[in-house]
């Protein structure tokens, strides 16, 4: 474990150095009990797959949350993170010599690497330049985690490693593809965004394009403005500037933007991304005053560009706000509700207040909470989490509907929310079915659909949606990075 600060000589004395101790050494204890609940973790998994891997095949039942989401119920499962999906193969053999699929395990070997942002045709180069090394890795594993521990999903990259030599572990690798930060791809679909829809890859282009690369850039360039100018904040930027976080050269500044862009269509808060920047500025070593005072000018910046890059999102979120408010304000106990376009209920639970039973027994008596329909809704987090919750039953909709599709095809899916998987000689299928399915899901406007759902619902005369843009879905079918 990572041993506490040493405490200052004069800490009885002084307030303000007790103060700082506390700070640095709070924040090294909380790191130790992460680090010791991942171990556990670590060891719970691995101690499972030794007693699975005497079988055949197991499942994983699922289960399905009110957004229509699914999630595995055991604790082993491929959505805990790098190690199980490392270690989970499919239980089922495809062709792993055929031209595709030797093209996607490259592909994934590169993309687990962290060589996931060029070309696919530059990462299945990369992957051929570095196939004698994979093979050493898969040869030695113990012998070289210096080598893949590097990598960016180093327990994934070893099945990969591994895949190119042994054909039993080629022909079950589960290969995947993510979307590029699909929450906005939806709300980009939704509001047919041509500028949202470029940076998020609903354009098909020769290149995958980096909406988080493009907000660093608009990034810089504000912070570039401020430390020009005579405003209170000119001296903070120019200290921002100094210390080289947002060189574009060194790569930190797309880190430092990558959080707050993918949850700008969850609604994050102005607190939520300073602490998303803060925290990736500790990550890599920037002190925690320096951090604190950084992030704290940079969170809005940074938000602001996201917004600059995407206004469509911050139309419909603001659309979904003014409408939650005048449905609360109508009736404070009718929760925001809606139905999918695969007929899903969806309803948001937040609820204050719960009405008070009294249960008597011969040796207590105890006040049981009951939420039901006749407490008033809370009404804050109805409307902070409504946006949301719509993006995410529109990706549970996407996932059920391709995961339908797979299974009439009779090719393997897995996912992890966004992030889909199959065979590798199956994962051409797999890109088109994925790709026809968003493009069938959102060929109906969705927002206007909400509108006269919640219109029918309250007999309110709510705002129309915002209008949409003339971006052509049809793209996406040709658009090779909508998932990559």
């Amino acid at each position: 474990q990572e041993p506490l600060p040493p405490k200052p000589h004069n800490i009885g004395e002084d307030e303000a150095a007790l103060s700082a101790w506390k700070a640095e050494a709070s924040e090294v204890y909380a790191r130790n009990v992460q680090v010791a609940g991942q171990r556990t973790a670590f060891l719970q998994n691995l101690t499972t797959a030794e007693q699975l891997v005497e079988h055949l095949r197991f499942w994983l039942p699922i289960m399905l949350c009110g957004r229509s989401r699914t999630y595995p119920i055991p604790n082993f499962n491929h959505h805990v993170g790098d190690l199980t999906r490392g270690l989970i193969l499919a239980g089922s053999s495809r062709p792993h010599d055929t031209p595709a699929a030797q093209r996607w395990i490259s592909i994934h070997l590169a993309n687990t690497w962290g060589f996931d942002s060029g070309s696919y045709d530059a990462r299945v180069d990369w992957a051929h330049d570095n196939m004698s090394l994979a093979a050493e890795v898969a040869k030695d594993p113990c012998g070289t985690t210096d080598v893949w521990a590097k990598a960016d999903k180093p327990w994934q990259f070893l099945a990969a490693c591994e895949a190119t030599i042994n054909p039993e572990i080629a022909s079950r690798l589960l290969v995947q593809v993510d979307g590029s930060c699909n929450g906005l791809q939806h709300m980009a679909a939704m509001g047919l965004d041509v500028v949202g829809g470029a940076l998020v890859n609903l354009v098909p282009g020769p290149h995958p394009a980096d909406l988080y690369a493009e907000v660093a850039r608009v990034t810089h360039e504000t912070v570039e403005r401020v430390a020009g100018d005579q405003s209170e904040e000119s001296q903070l930027a120019r200290e921002i500037l100094a210390s080289n976080i947002l060189d574009p050269k060194l790569g930190f500044a797309r880190k430092l933007c990558k959080r707050p862009a993918m949850t700008k269509s969850y609604r994050v808060s102005d607190i939520g991304v300073r602490d998303q920047v803060k925290d990736e500025m500790r990550k890599n070593g920037i002190e925690r005053k320096q951090a604190a005072r950084f992030s704290q000018f940079l969170g809005p910046v940074i938000q602001a560009a996201v917004g600059d890059r995407c206004p469509k999102a911050n139309e419909i979120m603001d659309w979904f706000v003014e409408c939650g408010k005048l449905m609360i304000d109508d009736d404070p106990c009718r929760a925001i509700g809606w139905t999918t376009s695969l007929g899903w209920r969806c309803e948001q639970p937040y609820r204050t207040r719960p009405r008070r039973h009294t249960i008597k027994t011969l040796l207590q008596e105890f006040n049981l909470g009951v939420t039901d329909a006749e407490c008033p809704v809370a009404r804050r987090k109805q409307l902070n989490g409504l946006t949301a919750n719509v993006i995410h039953s529109e990706d549970g909709t996407h996932k059920l509907t391709t995961g339908l599709r797979c299974k009439d095809a009779g090719i393997a899916f897995a996912d992890i929310f966004d992030c889909f998987q199959s065979h590798a000689d199956d994962m051409p299928l797999l890109n088109h079915l994925l790709r026809s399915e968003f493009v069938n899901q959102h060929a109906t406007d969705r927002l206007q659909c909400l509108h006269d759902e919640w219109k029918a619902d309250t007999g309110l005369d709510l705002p129309p949606p915002p209008p949409r843009g003339s971006l052509d879905l049809n793209g996406i079918m040709q658009s090779d990075y909508f998932f990559n």
